[in-house]
C-alpha cells in the first residue's frame, strides 16, 4: 500500500495544497500486489495524511483473499505505522512488515550499534542488523521491531532504519523483503507515465474517482498483458515500450472493392516476433464454442427445445477486415479482423498467413489502426450483403 500525488491545474473539487509534495494536488492510494496488478484505488482530497481512509481501501482487499488458503504478507512505510492497521492485519492473519520512524527510544534500544566501527574504514557499506521488543504509547502490546545500521564510505552518521514485523524471520531476510516495496512506487510511476492516471481535470470529485477508475482498469489490462508468455525479448519492456513499440505503431490503410488492407510499419517489431505475440494473446482465448450437437444437447436438458421449433443455433458468419504487415521475410504477414470478438489465430509458417479477430471496429479505431470508422462500417455492410 502506497500514497501517490496527482497535481491539479484547475479549480477541481477536492484539490488542496500539500505541504509534502508542494503543489496542488490529489492524494489517492493504492493496493498492489506482488504481480503488480492494481488490486484497489481510491481519490482522496489533495490535504488529507497517507493513511487517511485506508480501511476503504484495504478491507475489500482482505475479504477478496479471505477465503483462500494463502500465504499474505502486507507492507507499508512508517505512514501505515498505526495500531489500528496492526490489529486488523493481525486479526485476520497477515504478516507485515511496516517502517518505523526513528526516535529517542529505538535508538536507545541500539546505542552499541550506533558507535563507529574500530580499525579502518571499510571500502563497501557495512550493514548491521538487529532485533529487540518494543511498545509506543499507543500500542495495545510490545511488538518485535528490526533495526538496520548501514555504515557508508566517507560518511561520517550511519543510516538508520526500523521495522516493525510480527514475523519469526531473520533480521536480515525481514529488510530484504521490506526493501521490495519500493516497486510499488515503480508501479505507481508506470501507471503515470503510461496511462497517464494523474490527468482528472473534471470538475467534479466524482467524476475524476470514475476517470481514475478506468486508469486502473487500462493498467491491469496492460499488465495482464505483459504476464501473457510473451517472448523473451519482450520479458523486460514495460507498459510504455508495449504502448509504443506494439499497440501505437504506424499503419496505411488500402482500400478495395472487398477488403480492408491495413500495412503495418515494422519499425521495433518484426514480423516473426508480431507472429509469436499473437499467438501467446491467442492461447489466452475462452474454450471453443460447443458444436451444434452439444447446443441441441443443452437445449434438450434446460427443456427448452420443445418451445420453439423455428429457433436458429448456428449464428450467421461476420464480415471480416484484412490487414498485411510488411515484413523483411519473403512472404507478408496477411490476417484478418472479425466482428465478434476475440476468437483466436491460425498460424501457417510455410506461407507466414495468420488471421487475428480483435473484437469491434472502435477497438481497432483506440488502437489507431483505422482514422475513419464510419467508412469501415459501410463496407462490412457490403460484405455483409455479399
Amino acid at each position: 500500500m502506497d500514497s501517490s500525488v496527482s497535481p491539479t491545474h484547475g479549480a477541481q473539487e477536492g484539490t488542496a495544497w500539500n505541504s509534502h509534495f508542494g503543489c496542488l494536488c490529489y492524494h489517492p492510494l493504492f493496493v498492489f500486489n506482488q504481480f503488480g496488478h492494481l488490486e484497489r484505488c481510491a481519490l482522496r482530497p489533495g490535504k488529507v495524511h497517507s493513511p487517511d481512509d485506508w480501511q476503504t481501501v484495504l478491507k475489500p482487499v482482505i475479504a477478496r483473499y479471505a477465503d483462500r488458503h494463502l500465504m499474505r504478507f502486507f507492507r507499508a512505510d512508517s505512514a501505515f505505522a498505526i495500531p489500528l492497521l496492526f490489529e486488523t492485519l493481525e486479526a485476520t492473519g497477515y504478516s507485515y512488515a511496516i517502517r518505523l520512524r526513528a526516535n529517542s527510544v529505538l535508538q536507545g534500544k541500539i546505542a552499541d550499534m550506533l558507535k563507529r566501527p574500530v580499525g579502518r574504514p571499510p571500502k563497501g557499506v557495512k550493514r548491521i542488523y538487529g532485533d529487540f521488543e518494543y511498545q509506543a504509547a499507543s500500542w495495545d502490546k510490545p511488538r518485535r521491531v528490526v533495526a538496520k545500521v548501514e555504515w557508508h564510505p566517507g560518511e561520517l552518521f550511519p543510516h538508520v532504519g526500523f521495522v516493525v514485523i510480527n514475523m519469526p524471520m531473520e533480521p536480515d531476510w525481514i529488510i530484504c523483503f521490506y526493501n521490495q516495496r519500493g516497486t510499488a512506487e515503480r508501479h505507481i510511476k508506470e501507471g503515470k507515465q503510461a496511462i497517464n492516471w494523474t490527468r482528472l481535470s473534471c470538475k467534479g470529485m466524482a467524476q475524476n474517482e470514475v476517470r481514475l477508475q478506468l486508469y486502473a482498469l487500462a493498467y491491469n489490462l496492460g499488465v495482464f498483458l505483459q504476464r501473457a508468455d510473451l517472448p523473451e525479448e519482450m520479458a523486460e519492456w514495460s507498459l510504455t515500450s508495449l504502448q509504443t513499440r506494439l499497440i501505437k505503431i504506424g499503419a496505411r490503410v488500402v482500400r478495395h472493392a472487398r477488403a480492408i488492407t491495413f500495412q503495418l510499419a515494422e519499425v521495433s517489431v518484426s514480423g516473426n516476433l508480431f507472429t509469436r505475440i499473437l499467438a501467446a494473446i491467442h492461447r489466452l482465448r475462452a474454450p471453443p464454442v460447443p458444436t451444434l450437437r452439444r447446443q441441441r444437447q443443452n437445449l434438450k436438458k434446460s427443456g427448452l427445445m420443445g418451445l420453439s421449433k423455428r429457433v436458429s443455433i448456428r449464428p450467421n458468419p461476420p464480415p471480416r477486415l484484412k490487414f498485411v504487415l510488411n515484413s523483411r521475410d519473403r512472404y507478408p504477414i496477411h490476417g484478418t479482423i472479425c466482428k465478434n470478438g476475440l476468437i483466436g489465430t491460425q498460424n501457417n509458417y510455410k506461407l507466414q498467413e495468420t488471421e487475428i479477430y480483435l473484437g469491434n471496429v472502435s477497438l481497432i479505431k483506440s488502437l489507431g489502426l483505422i482514422p475513419e470508422c464510419n467508412k469501415v462500417s459501410q463496407k462490412q455492410k457490403h460484405l455483409r450483403k455479399n
